[in-house]
């Protein structure tokens, strides 16, 4: 037996693994290390039974139920429920709230976005929870929106409270 084979280690990590499902992923002989961050609860059931007795080294962190996903799949701040579940309840409904309503097309955008904007302001003044990291992702959101809307995205960005 060749000295590199029998000490490699193969790992393998997934991130935003949503998509996959227990028999997704094919056998890996060498596989001894499998992390999953971000994927659906029936895969991480599936993967668990799948890896229980096979030396696999299993991490699987925020699995999400199937209904959370339909609501939450494309929305920016779904992964803010991983390590604060109160801010990411507002933040995601505010930019849902939000990307409805720009949708429909049945109000001003301008008001729509100083509205979640407004949301946003409130998150940081009470809960504290908006880092550097999470003000662009805000800011990145807003602008997104914003362009969506036809709004240039300064004029939004003047009411930051943050």
């Amino acid at each position: 037996m060749d000295l590199r084979t029998r000490c490699a280690v193969t790992v393998v990590e997934l991130s935003g693994a949503y998509g996959l499902d227990a028999d997704t992923l094919p056998d890996l002989p060498g596989l001894r290390v499998l992390t999953v961050d971000g994927l659906r609860a029936s895969a991480a059931a599936g993967l668990r039974r799948r890896h229980r007795h096979g030396g696999v080294r299993l991490t699987l962190r925020g699995a999400k139920s199937d209904t959370w996903l339909a609501a939450n799949l494309d929305n920016p701040f779904r992964d803010w429920a991983d390590d604060h579940p109160r801010a990411a309840t507002v933040a995601c409904k505010a930019y849902a709230d939000a990307a409805r309503a720009i949708a429909a097309n049945n109000a001003d955008p301008r008001q729509i976005l100083l509205t979640m904007v407004g949301r946003f302001n409130t998150i940081h003044a009470s809960l504290l929870a908006l880092d550097t990291f999470r003000r662009e992702q805000v800011g990145d959101a807003v602008a997104a929106l914003a362009e969506r809307a036809g709004v240039p995205a300064d004029e939004v960005f003047e009411v930051f409270d943050f």
